[in-house]
């Protein structure tokens, strides 16, 4: 399955994060995103920060990858 990554919404923890990111840096301080890491799964990060407390995320916890047309 291939897709434009910016062509993709990740929905986790009721928050909606536009498009796949290659780099933790693409994102500001604070900020949300999803990005495919070296080990070739999808990680939900914040940048300088932890995803599971920004987005009240735990183990388990569902995503939705939605294509947008």
């Amino acid at each position: 399955l291939t897709f434009h990554a910016q062509r993709v919404a990740v929905e986790v923890g009721g928050r909606r994060l536009a498009g796949i990111h290659r780099t933790y840096s693409e994102g500001m301080p604070g900020e949300a995103l999803a990005l495919v890491g070296s080990s070739g799964y999808l990680e939900i990060a914040v940048r300088e920060g932890s995803a599971a407390r920004a987005l009240a995320l735990r183990p388990g916890d569902p995503v939705m990858l939605k294509v947008l047309r």
